[in-house]
């Protein structure tokens, strides 16, 4: 007889390059072989697999929003792995219809990255995106559709980091406009955990998953 857990439902959201539906599957059946009955969700953004997949390297991070999602509206736990932390970390500060409660990351860029994250698999989303980032990182089209660029911090040009980055400057708190909304919310958390890989080559620098964040 399986005994219904008692856990807030937990929300996963994956890294660059893999989908809703794979490597994130094998985690949410982890969780319900030890917690049977918790409700698991695995954010997907897109119709389908390969969709989801696509638009974790071609799509505006600020569109990327959880569905209204009746289970989820007494509050969950998020999990999120490589950019999916940072993207979850997004939402406590930015949407206010979720209520998050415990936020976990693993591998995150919080930080930003100072160079284009690796592919773990060459595939031709990725090897596209590292050519078109390459191009220009800061041009405001690339800006606006290529995921990794709107995280991309170059700590040798810091001015034009800040005046170009349409996403990371504004959720650390580093413009002049300080918005006192996004430190209550991060402080409305009952744990935030962030965990770095010491073997990590897809982030550089790996210790952006764990650098103090500028709320």
């Amino acid at each position: 007889m399986l005994i219904t857990s008692t856990l807030l439902p937990i929300v996963f959201w994956h890294g660059m390059g893999d989908s809703c539906c794979d490597g994130i599957s094998r985690v949410e059946g982890e969780i319900q072989s030890w917690y049977p009955g918790t409700f698991t969700y695995s954010v997907r953004i897109g119709d389908d697999k390969e969709s989801d997949k696509k638009a974790g390297f071609f799509d505006k991070i600020d569109r990327q929003e959880l569905s209204a999602i009746p289970e989820l509206k007494n509050g969950f736990n998020g999990i999120g792995f490589s950019q999916g932390g940072l993207f979850l970390r997004g939402l406590v500060q930015k949407c206010d219809s979720i209520k998050m409660v415990n936020l976990m990351t693993f591998g995150s860029p919080h930080a930003g990255v100072a160079d284009i994250p690796n592919c773990e698999e060459e595939s031709a989303n990725c090897s596209l995106m590292r050519s078109i980032v390459k191009t220009g990182v800061y041009w405001s089209w690339i800006q606006s559709s290529v995921v990794q660029a709107q995280y991309y911090k170059d700590w040798k040009n810091l001015d034009k980091y800040l005046e170009s980055n349409i996403f990371l400057p504004d959720l650390n708190q580093e413009l002049e406009d300080i918005n006192p909304d996004y430190t209550n919310k991060m402080k409305s958390l009952k744990r935030l955990v962030l965990i770095k890989f010491e073997q990590d080559h897809m982030i550089v620098p790996k210790e952006t998953a764990v650098e103090s964040l500028l709320i």
